[in-house]
């Protein structure tokens, strides 16, 4: 039965037609239904259609003939169904962990892998662009140690000139509207290096020096 999982998954096309023909269809009609070419569709129902995915239900007709999804082929769909239901679930608790994760970046979620994948701060952005200083105090206060692996006394405490090394090397880890936002600034200049007011703007981030006006 996995062979059969594999060889559907391994297909963008093959997936679409093995779900769009729970219901019969002719090529024709799949191929509008799916948004697919209709060679494409044809191509993909003969090959599911040798390996017991597909039958053809009117088989004697020369033309626009009926086809469906076998109880196999329902079977191996149930089967990706489940997988990717449990990926998802999987892909919400890593969710859930990162945002109760402590302030300390030294966990066992970045031994996972966890961190840095997701930021717990990216929900800022359903703001308006570009964000107010207060705002994007807020962001980098709280990524900057997620994504640099250093907790926020060791960044509080770095040399100006080595944290902004860091921050450079590692700018491609914050959420880009972040980063325009740094750049529409002022704080980063067009050769992606912080400007000294950029230098100001983390330093003071890192200590909490911005209100909220």
């Amino acid at each position: 039965m996995y062979n059969l999982v594999s060889f559907v998954t391994r297909g963008s096309v093959r997936r679409k037609v093995i779900k769009g023909l729970l219901r019969p269809a002719t090529t024709t009609e799949l191929a509008k239904i799916i948004d697919v070419d209709r060679a494409a569709v044809s191509r993909t129902i003969h090959a599911m259609e040798k390996v017991g995915l597909v039958e053809c239900l009117t088989p004697t007709e020369n033309r626009d003939r009926y086809y469906r999804t076998t109880d196999t082929g329902k079977k191996v769909l149930a089967i990706i169904e489940g997988m990717e239901d449990e990926k998802n679930n999987k892909n919400f608790e890593n969710n859930q962990l990162v945002s109760n994760a402590p302030e300390n970046p030294r966990s066992n979620l970045h031994k996972k892998g966890i961190v840095g994948k997701f930021n717990p701060m990216n929900w800022i952005f359903q703001e308006r662009s570009p964000l107010p200083i207060s705002k994007m105090s807020e962001y980098f206060r709280n990524s900057a140690p997620w994504h640099l692996n250093k907790s926020l006394d060791e960044l509080r405490s770095m040399p100006k000139q080595k944290l902004k090394k860091l921050f450079e090397s590692t700018m491609g880890r914050y959420n880009p509207v972040f980063i325009d936002d740094m750049r529409k600034k002022g704080f980063i200049n067009p050769k992606n290096r912080l400007t000294p007011e950029g230098i100001t703007f983390i330093t003071n981030s890192l200590n909490s020096s911005f209100n909220n006006s």
